[in-house]
């Protein structure tokens, strides 16, 4: 596994308004949350992984959660025993995550949420 890539900002991390949230909503880890600025973010069993959780239905890489040029999350299984799922739906392909989607991976459940900031205006 190269740590360099998974450790990595992405180049365009300046340019975002946003980073990403994972907030795991079932018992094993509830309200463990995770901040996404990596370019690759690795969810699964492996000490080695950014996001690990101790699931023994969870791969030791079960998915990754990549940040593309634009600031847009996506979300990709890698080949685990138990799959990956969107708000219920298996994905087989990378997805595009959008705030709140709920993610299944093993018995753990987790939401994505962005970072929101407050702007303020000229009054």
């Amino acid at each position: 596994m190269n740590t360099e890539e998974n450790t990595q900002q992405h180049p365009h991390t300046a340019l975002l308004h946003q980073r990403g949230l994972l907030v795991v909503l079932s018992t094993n880890y509830f309200s463990q949350s995770y901040i996404l600025d990596n370019f690759i973010t690795k969810v699964g069993r492996s000490k080695k992984c950014q996001v690990a959780i101790d699931d023994l239905k969870i791969s030791t890489e079960h998915c990754k959660i990549e940040i593309d040029e634009n600031g847009n999350f996506f979300i990709e299984d890698l080949n685990s025993k138990n799959h990956t799922f969107v708000n219920d739906k298996q994905i087989k392909k990378k997805v595009r995550l959008f705030y709140g989607d709920k993610i299944i991976v093993g018995d753990t459940v987790m939401r994505f949420f962005f970072e929101e900031i407050i702007e303020k205006g000229n009054k």
